[in-house]
């Protein structure tokens, strides 16, 4: 954890975020702006370094998460968040590819094959079911969505869920029992239930999000959530973190982190049967705080780039309140475009041969942030369907700088690429042998430490998915070789449910 320490330069007293407790005066902060560096604001560069730690996932893709350090809490309660970094994510409230970490939120989610039995997507009625951080809510005791039902996720996670009083079709509230003994409120405040809105911009009884909005252990030591709703959009966002405090004792929160957002161009609109939302906020800086002293102040600084201009981090800074900073750690990212438009292999159906008699359909398809066209044809032999993509603007991350000047270059190739994914065969339905574009990482070559590279190059093989429940079961196995050492790391991962990717 970053500390404060004090330290005497040229005869005046500075507090300062350290590591070391060497401070360089009067040295200038920069930023990474198109391939090269460009100076920014007058800052105090201090020693030390902001630490992240970057891997590639068991879906192929190329990760990296930034810890946030915060003041500590009482015995040990207090938020943890992180900026995450996905390849293989959309454009969010941190640009393409990143997020905030550690944030926690009951949605609602559609009916599926299994275990439903039929496809029902959300439409805000009492067919919704609900998902606790993606993981799919099972009512164990009572009807689904009314007062006092009792749910377990899908799968177990030793938490129960029970919904609370009636706001339209859904419920009000969630209240979570964990497996470590907290105790979690969702939607129990009005910024944290967030309702879906109207066609025509009025907001409907239905909450679309209930957001984490109060965490409290065993001891009733507290975390308290809050959140800016912008009803005429739709959306919400993280506003303040306040912990440090005692229910029964009546003592009040004495830590709290704070988020400061920006305006941005790349504006996103999504609906949700029918439900507008529209982001037009990114994330600029996390503040922490002990009572109303600023502690640390996390700077995200963005770029747009490719042709749907896309907002883009590109580097990633913590200073304190008289802007003494730790070097930023830098990144940059790749546009892979094609000129007009292109076909693309859908994930699990095959491509038909023509469009007459399909329905097209405009979205997003592959996270990309442009509009793409999907034509469906519903026959005697099931569904075949046209994806034609847009200019495709991969915008991934191809380099990063860390603060100590480390970096780290990667690389990565469609699996339609037979040198590096091998399809499997003979997958039995419901599942699929799957092969689409999906981008993965090549290789990635890094500083060794010694003043050379170290290069790790990777293989995957036997992709599924599980038609009746739409989910993405991974690969059966990924490769990766060390080219300096010449060996290779073979591992191999179930595809069966539940327990996928183990």
């Amino acid at each position: 954890m970053l500390l404060l320490s004090r330290l005497r330069v040229a005869g005046s007293c500075l507090t300062k975020l350290s590591l070391t407790g060497i401070c360089l005066a009067g040295s200038l902060s920069v930023s990474f702006v198109g391939g090269a560096y460009a100076q920014t604001s007058n800052t105090t560069t201090v020693a030390g370094s902001l630490e992240g730690e970057f891997a590639v996932d068991d879906s192929g893709a190329a990760t990296y998460s930034i810890p946030i350090s915060v003041p500590p809490g009482i015995a040990g309660n207090e938020p943890r968040l992180t900026l995450s970094y996905s390849s293989q994510a959309g454009n969010g409230p941190l640009g393409v590819g990143w997020g905030l970490s550690g944030l926690s939120a009951i949605t609602r989610c559609g009916q599926r094959l299994v275990p439903h039995g039929k496809i029902h997507g959300v439409d805000f009625s009492a067919a919704d079911r609900f998902c606790l951080d993606g993981q799919r809510l099972v009512a164990v005791s009572g009807d689904y969505g009314a007062d006092g039902t009792e749910y377990r996720t899908e799968i177990e996670s030793y938490a129960k869920v029970i919904s609370n009083g009636t706001a339209g079709t859904g419920p009000e509230s969630f209240t979570v029992w964990s497996k470590g003994g907290l105790v979690l409120e969702y939607g129990a405040t009005d910024d944290s239930r967030i309702e879906a809105i109207k066609a025509d911009g009025t907001a409907r009884s239905e909450a679309r999000i209930w957001a984490l909005n109060k965490q409290s252990d065993r001891s009733d030591n507290a975390i308290t959530y809050s959140y800016t709703e912008d009803q005429s959009n739709g959306s919400y966002r993280i506003n303040r973190i306040d912990y440090g405090g005692n229910i029964s004792a009546g003592t009040t929160a004495t830590s709290s982190v704070r988020f400061i957002y920006e305006d941005r161009t790349d504006i996103r609109t999504w609906y949700q049967a029918g439900a507008k939302v529209t982001q037009d906020k990114r994330l600029a800086n996390i503040q922490t705080y002990e009572a109303e002293t600023l502690v640390s102040d996390y700077k995200v600084n963005y770029d747009y780039g490719g042709e749907a201009s896309s907002s883009r981090t590109t580097s990633i800074q913590i200073c304190n309140t008289v802007n003494d900073c730790l070097k930023q750690i830098w990144l940059k990212y790749s546009v892979v475009k094609s000129s007009n438009g292109s076909f693309e292999e859908p994930i699990v159906w095959s491509r038909s041969g023509n469009w007459t008699g399909s329905v097209p359909h405009l979205g997003d398809f592959n996270g990309d942030g442009l509009t793409d066209v999907a034509a469906i044809y519903m026959g005697t032999g099931g569904a075949q369907i046209n994806l034609i993509s847009s200019d495709r603007n991969q915008n991934a991350l191809v380099k990063l700088v860390t603060s100590r000047g480390h970096e780290t270059s990667i690389s990565y190739t469609p699996l339609t690429d037979k040198f590096v994914y091998t399809k499997g065969s003979g997958a039995v339905y419901p599942e699929q042998d799957y092969v689409s574009p999906l981008s993965v990482v090549q290789s990635v070559e890094r500083d060794d430490g010694i003043g050379g590279k170290r290069k790790i190059e990777y293989s995957y093989a036997g992709a599924m998915v599980d038609v009746k429940r739409g989910s993405f079961l991974g690969f059966k196995q990924i490769t990766s070789k060390d080219v300096q050492r010449g060996t290779e790391t073979i591992t191999n991962y179930r595809q069966d449910w539940p327990f996928v990717r183990r």
